[in-house]
């Protein structure tokens, strides 16, 4: 049946039916999740809510800054005509080697939408991190007062800075900054030998558009160089991993 809206005759129900990903409802909303690359097909046309992630960034492999979260897309009524649609998803980047910045993250695509992959973190010594949906945590600082290394960008609307690294008095102890997250810079270091823990990821955000309450792209935890004093390395943003 159908009923005419004052310009066109619209279904009067299941008005717009799809398939692809893994499918669940919740709250009379048709949820289809994707964590791997496939087809979303829409059946007639209609639109939809949309939640897209970028891949996450790596974090450096020695008194590094944490990994920068993937951008988050949140965007309401996306418009889909009856056809196929492609659905691309960005992987985690992971380092398995000292690299001076680690690899970032890969692009999400979906429905016309990109989530730019995070960016890697840097390593010790005076290594930014890298540009991305959220900016990679600078790797730690050789000695020098006044000597620091640059927060990295994040994408507008999808994530923040990664955290900047301070120069330490008497060359230790240092830490890498933390990664950007979606809702939030990553923590910097303050440099002059500081033992706090201030390098943690950037916050993580809650979905407007999902039921489940998770928080998505949080950023990486700096990591820390010892030399016997009580040091703390980062925690993983909420919604990021350590």
């Amino acid at each position: 049946m159908k009923v005419y809206n004052g310009a066109a005759w619209d279904r009067m129900s299941n008005k717009l039916s799809a398939t692809g990903g893994t499918v669940t409802s919740a709250a009379g909303y048709k949820y289809h999740t994707f964590t791997s690359s496939a087809t979303f097909t829409a059946e007639s046309a209609g639109n939809v809510d949309v939640l897209v992630v970028g891949g996450g960034g790596a974090a450096a492999w020695y008194v590094g800054g944490g990994g920068g979260a993937g951008g988050m897309i949140e965007s309401t009524s996306v418009a889909v005509t009856a056809q196929a649609y492609s659905i691309v998803i960005g992987a985690g980047a992971s380092i398995t080697s000292q690299l001076s910045q680690s690899p970032s993250g890969s692009n999400t695509t979906a429905l016309g939408l990109t989530a730019i992959g995070g960016g890697g973190g840097g390593s010790y010594p005076n290594n930014a991190g890298a540009a991305g949906g959220s900016g990679g945590g600078a790797g730690g600082c050789s000695s020098g007062a006044g000597f620091g290394v640059a927060k990295a960008a994040g994408t507008s609307g999808q994530g923040n800075v990664g955290g900047h690294s301070s120069a330490t008095r008497g060359g230790s102890p240092t830490i890498g900054a933390g990664g950007g997250g979606a809702n939030g810079a990553g923590g910097d270091y303050p440099g002059n030998g500081s033992t706090a823990r201030t390098t943690d990821g950037g916050a993580g955000k809650v979905s407007a558009i999902c039921p489940d309450g998770y928080y998505y792209a949080g950023g990486g935890g700096g990591g820390a160089y010892d030399t016997g004093a009580l040091i703390y390395a980062g925690f993983g943003g909420i919604g990021g991993g350590g």
